[in-house]
């Protein structure tokens, strides 16, 4: 598909593309998959992760925010809502759902939402998933402390 502008210079038609819209996956699995093309070469199994120890932790740390987020006001930060951790867990399962190991921690972001964390074996390498209270999603790939790269599904 192409516009029509008008040269100024010369009279003369110039035919400029248009820009395509690209459909964002609506499903929290969908936009996983999505986001986390740039980093993984994996498919979604639908079974969960065998480390799932890992993932419990952070179940009961949700739990845990969901229970007392005056804890998280006492350290200066705003506790993510109900809506909020409803879709941490749904992002953590859509996680597990791809066989990662568990995230070497999950933080909360100062914004009500939560970081989903791992590093590689060599250290080097610290990848995040963030999970925001608008329910945006956001890919940061850092290697010996420098950005990377960074994707953002809103």
């Amino acid at each position: 598909m192409v516009n029509s502008a008008r040269n100024m210079h010369n009279d003369a038609y110039l035919e400029l593309p248009t820009m395509q819209l690209v459909e964002i996956p609506l499903s929290v699995p969908d936009r996983i998959r999505h986001l986390l093309r740039p980093v993984l070469q994996c498919e979604e199994t639908g079974a969960a992760s065998d480390s799932s120890g890992g993932w419990d932790h952070v179940e009961s740390l949700l739990d845990q925010w969901e229970q007392h987020p005056e804890e998280l006001e006492d350290d200066g930060l705003e506790p993510p809502n109900p809506q909020t951790i409803s879709l941490i867990r749904e992002v953590s399962r859509a996680l597990q759902a791809y066989h990662l190991d568990p995230p070497l921690r999950l933080v909360p972001n100062r914004e009500a939402g939560a970081v989903f964390e791992w590093r590689t074996g060599t250290m080097l390498w610290l990848w995040s998933v963030e999970v925001e209270c608008d329910g945006a999603l956001e890919l940061s790939v850092f290697r010996s402390g420098r950005l990377v790269t960074q994707h953002r599904i809103a």
